[in-house]
């Protein structure tokens, strides 16, 4: 009980409401953003914040979509929540069921990816993350990490392969750990 106390008092000392700019005026921050960190790097503006809201976090899907929306950007892969699987990649010495284990030691991770396009072929990625380590316990995160990112034209033609090569991956060890089936994957 101590743990969750502890865990508790960190979260509300995060800091106070940011401001609700973005970088490149692209990138929406949703009300409610804390720890807000926009910036720019090597040409890509992005923008990185923790939300208050428990999984799976419906206000903040919407408000983003809604948002880059009504900026002109067209939604075009609404991803499914899944399972992260980026804490631990099989390898040809670990078994499915080592895996399974070790994720499971790390706690249960969600997320939930979404990609946009404007006229000038600009893309927008966003990320969501969902830490739940006392899922088993019946809870889940109360706080969701959003990342997203801004490409310019060519850049946005080499991410989109990119998350296409990305997602057949994954598919393919969630295939191979037994997971169940993902949504955003082929048939």
């Amino acid at each position: 009980m101590d743990g969750v106390v502890a865990v508790l008092a960190v979260m509300l000392a995060r800091g106070a409401t940011a401001p609700r700019t973005a970088s490149e005026g692209v990138l929406p921050v949703v009300p409610g953003a804390v720890d807000v960190v926009p910036s720019k790097a090597q040409g890509l503006a992005s923008i990185q914040y923790d939300v208050r809201e428990s999984y799976p976090a419906p206000k903040t899907i919407g408000h983003l979509v809604d948002a880059m929306s009504q900026r002109g950007w067209k939604l075009i892969e609404f991803g499914a929540f899944r399972p992260g699987l980026g804490i631990v990649r099989p390898s040809r010495m670990a078994s499915p069921s080592d895996l399974r284990r070790l994720n499971s030691l790390l706690g249960r991770t969600h997320v939930w990816d979404a990609w946009w396009r404007d006229a000038e072929g600009r893309g927008v990625a966003f990320h969501l993350e969902y830490r739940c380590p006392m899922e088993e316990k019946g809870m889940h995160s109360v706080w969701v990490h959003v990342a997203g990112v801004l490409y310019a034209p060519q850049e946005a033609g080499l991410q989109e392969s990119e998350r296409r090569r990305i997602r057949d991956e994954r598919c393919q060890h969630g295939r191979e750990l037994g997971l169940p089936p993902d949504p955003t994957c082929a048939k």
